[in-house]
């Protein structure tokens, strides 16, 4: 936007980006400041801590530290994460001050090891402080004190509203501070997609621990054991499950089909557009340059077209000289053959027999072709899928995404018009 006042003889200054984030920046640490000393007058409202099992103690802050480095994303916003339930089992056995010292615990490990800002680490004390004091009032106004032995069914049951309130609590100090404050960010989209979207993984973490709970009264420690068997090893074995496959291992057809078929996701294209990608992909090394019906995974005519289409126009460039017919350049050019024609480059640097490029040396390649060659969109959505599953973060070779479904509502809106083709 053009500075106010331009073309007059009084010119208004506009404060610089600069400035703004400063003063973000300056309001998020006062809120996080003031909100972590008001939390300690706070907890006098709640009963005192037991310090009679500081074996218990240790072990819940082993196991939310252990946690910590073993944290995984299950996709954006929903994590296993085992901390929260070792909060949680302080709270219920030993009160509120030692369910904020096993938090405390793991945050200290991590203001060490990571590189966020001084201010996020603030907002997370200030929300653990104010989280446990909510789930600890909670907690005993629906008759839950420590639990024992001897506790019964209904103390037990007052676990699982005390986590919700503890979690809301925790999530609104936290990302009121960091998100909405320092990041100006929208509260309704940071309300859905890190409170709403991943509540059925929350509920279950909650669900564990209260099972937890119960068990650690019954059997003693052997219920943390059970715990950590049943959360906190997943944490280490996902990531290595998780871990994609070598492109390299790949032929040129099947990475072509698998490129594709990831960014028509990003895309958020149809599934029939889908699969005319993929069989398009199986042509390129052929000497049939027209798919046969029959060979297809769809043999209705409309499906057949499509990928015929596909072929014919995937050589063509986006607005550069010696496009193969040459018959159309730019949005003319039917979306999945700009999908193809990315998805071929991209597997000719990274497949099995190619160079076997790294994604972010092959991407570098790609982008210099963004918009001379290719749909500058189309390459936007590369990079996306890079950024969002972090292909470049494994040093030795390029790996395969797997992606599922990842809409981009702007991009979308700008390559999805022309997707019918020349019709």
């Amino acid at each position: 936007m053009p500075p106010l006042g331009h073309g007059s003889a009084i010119q208004v200054p506009q404060a610089s980006p600069a400035a703004g984030t400063a003063g973000r920046t300056l309001l998020a640490r006062s809120a996080a400041v003031l909100l972590t000393a008001a939390a300690a007058p706070a907890f006098v409202l709640v009963s005192g801590p037991r310090w009679d099992d500081p074996v218990l103690l240790v072990a819940l802050m082993a196991i939310a530290v252990v946690s910590l480095w073993g944290l995984v994303a299950i996709k954006p916003s929903v994590f296993l994460d085992a901390e929260f339930v070792a909060v949680l089992l302080a709270l219920a056995f030993l009160g509120a001050l030692p369910a904020l010292l096993v938090w405390l615990a793991a945050e200290g490990v991590y203001y060490v090891l990571s590189r966020r800002t001084l201010v996020a680490h603030l907002a997370n004390v200030a929300s653990y402080g104010w989280g446990v004091i909510a789930g600890a009032i909670v907690f005993q106004a629906l008759g839950g004190e420590p639990l024992e032995a001897s506790s019964g069914p209904g103390a037990f049951a007052a676990l699982a509203p005390a986590a919700v309130a503890m979690l809301i609590v925790n999530f609104a100090v936290a990302r009121g501070i960091v998100g909405v404050i320092l990041n100006a960010g929208s509260p309704r989209a940071i309300l859905y997609e890190e409170l709403v979207r991943p509540a059925p993984a929350t509920l279950l973490m909650i669900v564990a621990g209260v099972a937890t709970a119960f068990l650690y009264v019954h059997i003693g420690v052997l219920a943390l054991a059970v715990f950590s068997v049943i959360i906190v090893i997943p944490q280490y074995l996902l990531p290595v499950l998780l871990r994609p496959r070598p492109v390299s291992e790949l032929a040129h057809p099947q990475a072509v089909a698998l490129y594709a078929r990831s960014i028509a996701q990003v895309l958020d294209l149809d599934r029939e557009t889908i699969l005319a990608l993929e069989d398009a992909a199986t042509f390129l090394d052929t000497t049939v340059f027209h798919p046969v019906q029959g060979s297809l995974r769809c043999d209705d005519f409309q499906h057949w077209s499509s990928v015929q289409e596909t072929l014919i126009f995937y050589r063509e460039h986006w607005d550069a000289p010696g496009g193969d017919p040459g018959a159309v350049q730019g949005e003319l050019i039917p979306l999945t053959s700009r999908i193809l024609a990315v998805a071929d480059l991209w597997a000719r640097l990274t497949a099995t027999g190619t160079p076997e490029l790294m994604h972010l040396q092959a991407l570098s390649v790609i982008e210099a072709r963004a918009g001379y060659h290719f749909d500058p969109g189309v390459v936007s959505a590369v990079a996306e899928i890079l950024a969002s599953e972090q292909l470049g973060r494994y040093g030795d070779s390029a790996f395969e995404p797997h992606l599922h479904h990842m809409p981009l509502p702007r991009l979308v809106a700008k390559v999805r018009a022309p997707a019918a083709g020349l019709g």
